[in-house]
């Protein structure tokens, strides 16, 4: 058991140690993502956060998970104007459904690649939905996927990130979905 932690821990080269720090300023921005109670906040964020990922994940050698993030930013960019009339159309979440799943296929590192790919795919869902208590409840389930495939890959940013993320989302539903409830009954 501890030579395979001790396995799992090793960073062979200084490219690895600087995208495992590209890592970590990823999962610090991230916890911001989901305490935004403003969906083009959200949006913001979560696009800033994307680009730190997209860097993070070509240095540790995982371009699954960098060319998803990479198609998240312009997601991001179109989903936050979806009150202008080029971004309302449905067609925008089909698009970066169908790329998302092309991209994973071109991607491909054998049957990991399914857990961001679905992820993804969830997130999309998630970011088209204009309501920011359903974007926090489809996260879960994209959120879990990504952090398996992180704790695979070896991304330790990403590992910390997605337990970061998950605890975000459920101080987030506390704080802003439950007492909503509570209050309107």
């Amino acid at each position: 058991m501890i030579e395979f932690l001790k396995d799992y821990f090793t960073i062979d080269s200084p490219v690895i140690l600087i995208g495992q720090i590209i890592g970590v300023i990823a999962m610090i921005i991230s916890f911001v993502v989901y305490q935004q109670n403003d969906r083009k906040r959200m949006l913001i964020m979560k696009g800033i956060v994307n680009a730190f990922w997209v860097v993070h994940f070509f240095m540790i050698g995982a371009p699954a998970g960098a060319v998803l993030n990479l198609i998240g930013i312009p997601r991001e960019f179109v989903f936050y104007h979806n009150d202008k009339k080029w971004g309302k159309s449905i067609l925008w979440p089909i698009f970066f459904i169908l790329i998302t799943v092309v991209s994973s296929l071109l991607s491909w590192e054998g049957a990991i690649t399914l857990l961001p790919c679905i992820g993804s795919v969830l997130a999309v869902a998630a970011f088209a939905i204009k309501s920011v208590k359903l974007t926090r409840l489809i996260n879960i389930p994209a959120n879990t996927l990504w952090l398996i495939y992180v704790l695979i890959t070896r991304s330790y940013g990403g590992a910390l990130a997605n337990v970061i993320i998950l605890t975000s989302i459920f101080i987030a539903i506390a704080r802003y979905d439950l007492g909503k409830e509570k209050s309107s009954r």
